[in-house]
């Protein structure tokens, strides 16, 4: 089963794994809206397993992700 959602980070900034500070340099994209796709297969209990993750898709070629 293929599941998808919609990301949009366009105000996201990159952050220190160490300090949680928001590093130096950077200014927020105002285009990064993109569609994720994982496939999922069942496994035991009922539960499902993400068994592959397909390379996002940037608008505008998926335009049903930008808000």
């Amino acid at each position: 089963m293929d599941v998808s959602g919609c990301v949009d980070d366009t105000q996201a900034l990159n952050t220190s794994v160490k300090t949680g500070a928001v590093l130096p340099g950077q200014s927020p994209s105002d285009s990064d809206y993109y569609r994720y796709t994982d496939e999922l297969a069942p496994i035991s209990g009922g539960r499902w397993q993400v068994v592959a993750s397909y390379q996002p898709i940037y608008y505008p070629q998926v335009k049903e992700c930008k808000p």
